[in-house]
């Protein structure tokens, strides 16, 4: 019916010409209206229940925009932390409104947040945390379908975990957890194969690089699920860039760092 698309592919630019003259400035013909009107959708967000008298996890939406009445370009938004505690990750649910032979129709899909997706990220990335009144901005993936009409944007925040184990997480949990969980198996997963290379091929750096340059995922790897796969996406990009940026040693800290890990 439908494909999602993990990344914008085939960006639309859109080029607005300002006109100047000295007469008035024409109306907007009844289908030009129409047009700029159906390029935008309000988002209708449903916030988590209040605890004394504030929503804890607040939940602020732009417009959504439509590059096409099918396909879903943006939906920009910010999650807004009220409580004293230090977030670590979340979900994001995303409800499209879709019209397909006169029928409207939910589908729901899932934006996750994740500041603790390795061990290997924590120490450098401590600053990923969304603090006490702090804010951090969640986008939408562009989503398209085939043969149907987006309507309605809907939005909510399905879980929210917090940097203390101990606090209790927010939100209806119906994908979050799951989904976070397996990204960070995948990239637990990715990481332990890219350490057996490395240790097969005498620890050598420059031997696993073409690893990290790839784009495929390793079938060996046995990937359970699209999030896992993810995840796994995730950790080689951050390797690669540590690299490409750091140089070699700052890869071999984290080789190094499991292997030390796995010999106690």
């Amino acid at each position: 019916m439908h494909s999602r698309l993990m990344i914008s592919v085939g960006v639309i630019v859109l080029l607005l010409t300002a006109v100047f003259a000295t007469t008035a400035p024409k109306r907007l013909s009844r289908q030009s209206e129409q047009k700029v009107a159906a390029s935008q959708l309000k988002i209708a967000v449903r916030q988590l229940p209040h605890e004394d008298g504030i929503i804890p996890v607040e939940l602020r939406c732009e417009v959504a925009e439509l590059s096409a009445p099918n396909t879903l370009e943006r939906a920009p938004c910010i999650i807004i932390n009220h409580t004293n505690k230090y977030i670590s990750g979340g979900a994001v649910a995303i409800s499209l409104i879709v019209e397909k032979d006169g029928k409207l129709s939910p589908d729901v899909g899932f934006q996750t947040f994740d500041t603790f997706l390795h061990p290997d990220f924590r120490d450098e990335h401590k600053n990923n945390l969304i603090p006490p009144g702090g804010h951090s901005r969640v986008q939408s993936v562009e989503t398209s379908y085939d043969d149907a009409t987006i309507r309605g944007v809907k939005i909510w925040i399905d879980y929210v975990e917090f940097a203390d184990a101990a606090a209790a997480a927010l939100g209806p949990n119906r994908a979050g957890l799951r989904m976070l969980t397996d990204i960070r198996a995948g990239a637990a997963k990715y990481k332990k194969w890219l350490v057996q290379k490395y240790n097969q091929r005498g620890k050598s750096v420059e031997e696993i690089i073409p690893l990290l340059e790839s784009q495929a995922i390793p079938e060996e790897l046995e990937m359970k699920s699209g999030d896992e796969e993810q995840g796994a996406i995730f950790y080689r990009n951050y390797a690669r860039k540590a690299y490409q940026t750091k140089g070699a040693q700052s890869l071999i800290k984290y080789l190094n760092t499991a292997n030390a890990v796995a010999n106690k």
